[in-house]
């Protein structure tokens, strides 16, 4: 057999056998039965929302993620990227979740929204940058509280990137040299590493449970991700994850950056990947439970 050929059919090989490893893998997450009883479950949905910006009237965004939510029985709702605009006030958004989610909370870019009540905040914004991290404190039954993370890092900056290059080359020059492209990407990684750490420093000093959910702007094999899940956080999609697992749409829908993860006094028994049209990333959603 020629060499090509044989080069051709040892990659078949090899894909076929990654293939039913994954397979293999993916159903050995479900190792714990939905029939076993749990004394407490909390189902939590992120969303980078994009600014409510992808369906219109601002309005029309906000219903389709509160629909999003109810659909997939969340307890939590946590948003990213949160803009009011048009139609949009603070009361009408608020009022528009008020029947089911009673507890919503709105600070900068940022929105929590929540049927437990939210008895305490804090919320860091990262210097030199848009944006920030926040956790909230959920009494889910008495006596039981649970911290809940919203974080959105550093953007990696290829929007930035391709503005630039679309505009120079607009103005009839030829994009960006490739060292400056090198100095963004740099820079915004760099920041996130910043970024990462700093959370790191809350979710280690938490007197509660803790989830971390939201839109990290990192995959799963960068440090980034690795500061904050740390050895003790679990990962909802490594646990119990299946069939679709990128959470944005961009980058040929090969990227998951959008998280929710827990610490080892939670199981996740559920988790999904939603996509919609309100937003160019998809809302994950995780059911925890607790022994």
């Amino acid at each position: 057999m020629h060499s090509k050929a044989l080069k051709a059919s040892f990659a078949v090989i090899l894909a076929t056998a990654a293939t039913i490893v994954t397979i293999i893998l993916l159903h050995q997450r479900h190792n714990r039965s939905d029939a076993e009883t749990f004394e407490t479950s909390l189902t939590v949905a992120t969303l980078n929302i994009n600014g409510l910006r992808a369906m219109g009237p601002a309005s029309a965004a906000a219903l389709c993620a509160k629909d999003l939510a109810a659909e997939h029985s969340a307890d939590v709702l946590l948003l990213q990227e949160f803009l009011l605009w048009g139609d949009m006030t603070e009361e009408a958004f608020r009022d528009m979740f008020s029947d089911e989610y009673p507890y919503v909370v709105i600070q900068d870019d940022e929105a929590v929204i929540s049927k437990y009540p939210v008895v305490s905040r804090y919320q860091y914004d990262f210097p030199d940058s848009d944006n920030s991290y926040s956790y909230n404190d959920l009494m889910i039954s008495d006596g039981d509280t649970v911290r809940v993370f919203n974080a959105h890092l550093q953007t990696t900056g290829v929007r930035s990137i391709q503005a630039m290059i679309a505009q120079s080359k607009a103005a009839g020059g030829s994009g960006i040299p490739s060292s400056a492209q090198v100095k963004i990407f740099t820079g915004n990684r760099e920041a996130r590493l910043y970024q990462a750490s700093r959370m790191r420093r809350d979710i280690d000093s938490s007197p509660y449970p803790v989830i971390v959910c939201g839109d990290f702007n990192a995959v799963p094999q960068s440090k980034e991700y690795h500061i904050i899940k740390g050895s003790d956080l679990r990962d909802s999609f490594r646990q119990s994850g299946h069939g679709v697992w990128t959470t944005f749409k961009g980058g040929h829908g090969l990227l998951r950056i959008d998280y929710v993860l827990f610490d080892r006094t939670f199981w996740c028994i559920d988790h999904q990947v939603v996509d919609s049209s309100v937003s160019d990333h998809m809302m994950v959603t995780a059911t925890l439970a607790r022994d």
